[in-house]
């Protein structure tokens, strides 16, 4: 839409597969993929760019194999939030493997 609220230009978004995706922009790619098997694992990877700082927010702290936790909230209602553990993992790759026990 171009005008008085002109928006673009906008990334480029593709399904890859059931549970995989990728989005790219200003030559950067990032491609995530989720597969369900023992744990859920959740990975990421970044095509181009600088490195990059993955967050998953949890209810509980659960080893998901990143770099560690740090503060982080999240909302719970409308202007009301929590504070949780977040783990964080840095780099342009990697997989965090929650158990199916974990509470998100």
């Amino acid at each position: 839409m171009w005008g008085a609220f002109r928006s673009g230009p906008l990334p480029r978004v593709r399904r890859l597969g059931a549970l995989e995706g990728e989005v790219a922009y200003g030559g950067v790619t990032h491609r995530r993929r989720i597969e369900v098997g023992k744990t859920i694992d959740v990975a990421d990877e970044v095509l181009g760019g600088r490195e990059v700082v993955a967050r998953l927010p949890l209810a509980e702290r659960v080893d998901v194999g990143g770099d560690g936790f740090e503060g982080g909230h999240v909302a719970v209602a409308l202007y009301e939030r929590q504070e949780t553990s977040v783990a964080v993992r840095r780099g342009r790759s990697g997989v965090f493997r929650i158990p199916r026990t974990a509470t998100l």
